[in-house]
Parts: structure tokens; C-alpha cells; sequence
């Protein structure tokens, strides 16, 4: 019975966070397919959660957990330059690279596993350096499309895995839509 309530509730947490995410972009005017695109990448990337880290680096980081490797980071004694030169893929949106991991700490500086810094975060992105990717997500209206054109233009991922992406994607449009 313990363990069906745990589940119950980590189930209900991601849930939560899906349908934030889903009502971030909706309210930043994305259209339903593009919104539903944005989550499918954002599930494959991360499952959806802002407290995770890329667990094919695991031994880099001591086998932390990913709560704990937020604890450090958020109090300093893993520090800032350690966080964003150190190659791991961290957060909703997996932020890998130096600059990007930069911009993500100085935002959500204490905070950093916050899912509201992080959309916030994203969007600052996709606002300042992605503009012609917002305007399609404003005015496309297919999830095969949309899914497609982020991962292409926003996660440039080394293995793309569309099919899983747009799988994913499809099943958030059928939930929310």
C-alpha cells in the first residue's frame, strides 16, 4: 500500500509539471499542436522533471543523486564554475553547454531545480535567440511539424530520436487538447 501511494504521488507530481508547462507555452500563445510538440521534446529531453541531470554522467559526479547535485549547486560547494564547465545535461530542457548552463544559474541562482525558473529560463531563450522558432510555434498546426522543428532548431540533439519525441507529443496534445 506505501509503495502504490508513492507512486500515486511521483505519477501526480508529473502530471503537475506537465500541465504547467503545457499552460506556460498555451499562455505565451503557442498553439495546441506546437505546445504539445515543445512537451514531447522537453519528455524525451528530461521526463518532464527539473530536478535531473544526464545519468550517462553518473560516475563524473560521484553517483549523486540529482536532488543532491541541485543541493550543491544551490549552496555553492559545487560551484558555479563547476556547474557550467562540467558537461552535464541538466534540467527540463537538458542545458548542456557552457553559456546556456551560465544563463540558467545566474536566473534561477539558488533555486536552480526550480520548474517556474526554468520556463522562465527557456523562454528568455527561445524569446532573445530563437525568434523565428516562436513565431512558427504561434502559428503552426501540426504536432508532427512542431515536434519536428524544435528538436531541430532548439535541441539539436545528437541522437534525434523524432519518433519517440513526436510519440510522446502526441499523447500530451490527445491529454490536453
Amino acid at each position: 500500500m506505501k509503495y502504490i501511494l508513492l507512486l500515486a504521488l511521483i505519477i501526480s507530481a508529473f502530471s503537475d509539471n506537465a500541465s504547467t508547462v503545457w499552460n506556460f507555452f498555451r499562455g505565451k500563445g503557442f498553439t495546441k499542436e506546437c505546445t504539445a510538440g515543445v512537451m514531447g521534446n522537453l519528455q524525451h529531453e528530461s521526463l518532464m522533471k527539473s530536478v535531473i541531470y544526464e545519468y550517462a554522467y553518473q560516475s563524473k559526479l560521484n553517483y549523486m543523486s540529482a536532488e543532491e547535485y541541485v543541493r550543491k549547486v544551490n549552496s555553492g560547494s559545487y560551484s558555479k564554475s563547476k556547474f557550467i564547465n562540467d558537461g552535464v545535461g541538466f534540467g527540463l530542457a537538458q542545458w548542456t553547454y557552457y553559456s546556456r548552463k551560465e544563463g540558467l544559474y545566474n536566473m534561477c541562482k539558488g533555486n536552480i531545480g526550480d520548474l517556474s525558473c526554468q520556463l522562465k529560463f527557456l523562454w528568455k531563450e527561445l524569446s532573445n535567440g530563437y525568434s523565428s522558432l516562436v513565431s512558427y510555434m504561434k502559428t503552426t498546426y501540426s504536432v508532427s511539424s512542431c515536434t519536428k522543428k524544435f528538436m531541430n532548431d532548439f535541441e539539436r540533439p545528437a541522437d534525434p530520436q523524432y519518433d519517440k519525441r513526436y510519440k510522446y507529443a502526441k499523447e500530451f496534445y490527445n491529454k490536453y487538447a
